[in-house]
């Protein structure tokens, strides 16, 4: 049976464990969940990027906040480190595998230049969008390829701890059927998020650290915005008509690279 993969544990206050991890994601979630209810109560789901003032409420106001609580929690538990960055003694990974995320920036990017609505965004509102879609990305990716990954590689082999963080990113986005968000919609972008989670965590192992993840995550969201416009209800959103033809390549290019160097990616020593 397969070992857990090092980790880099100097300064670490509390030793990583599953179960603390879980407890911050449960956390997470609760403040998300608390403030949202609070900040956007006066406008439907689907209206979050309708304007300025919507984004500011809907999105950025209730991830500071989970962005604050995980930046205290991580520091109390003393897990930055591990949560930030891949062990040094870890085997590395053949340099080609580097094209995974620069072809991750593409569909970013491509969205954003072949959208036909950039220009319905006021300033104001394109500002709110950065500083939120930056949290998300911030945040989302420090609760679960960061923390969550530091708390399963405590016990779990690592290619349990690929797909049990990746399953939990999509669970957090069934959070949006609280949010008012359709129930169907809300199940196919939990589960559409789960290879998306996949591709951030391969950026993550490629990489070395949790940066790029979180750079190509808020870029993704941005542009997804971004393609869809302020006239279009993000709850009736078709996302089969942007994710797929634009991530589909880069998806399969991981499970490739997963088959092809299963030992340096998924095993110790």
């Amino acid at each position: 049976m397969s070992t857990p993969l090092p980790q880099d544990l100097d300064g670490v206050r509390k030793q990583p464990t599953p179960r603390t991890a879980l407890i911050v994601f449960i956390g997470y979630l609760a403040v998300i969940v608390g403030v949202n209810l609070i900040t956007a109560r006066d406008f439907d789901f689907g209206d979050v990027a309708a304007n300025a003032s919507n984004t500011r409420n809907g999105i950025v106001l209730p991830i500071l906040a989970a962005s604050i609580y995980l930046t205290i929690v991580t520091s109390v538990l003393g897990w930055w480190r591990p949560a930030l960055y891949e062990s040094k003694r870890q085997q590395r990974v053949p340099s080609w595998l580097w094209i995974i995320p620069v072809l991750a920036f593409v569909p970013c990017i491509a969205n954003i230049v072949r959208s036909d609505h950039r220009g319905e965004f006021t300033s104001t509102h394109w500002l709110w969008i950065i500083i939120g879609f930056a949290l998300v990305g911030y945040s989302e990716e420090l609760m679960t390829r960061g923390l969550l990954v530091t708390g399963f590689r405590s016990t779990m082999r690592e290619s349990r701890v690929m797909l049990y963080s990746s399953v939990l990113f999509g669970v957090m986005h069934g959070l949006n059927i609280v949010f008012g968000q359709a129930v169907g919609t809300s199940i196919t972008q939990m589960i559409g998020t789960i290879p998306m989670g996949i591709l951030f965590y391969y950026l993550r192992r490629i990489t070395g650290s949790l940066f790029v993840p979180m750079v190509v995550h808020a870029l993704w969201d941005i542009s997804l915005v971004t393609f869809t416009g302020t006239s279009v209800a993000l709850n009736e959103l078709d996302t089969e008509s942007v994710r797929p033809a634009n991530l589909i390549g880069v998806i399969m290019l991981c499970a490739i690279a997963g088959a092809v160097h299963r030992k340096r990616l998924f095993r110790a020593g």
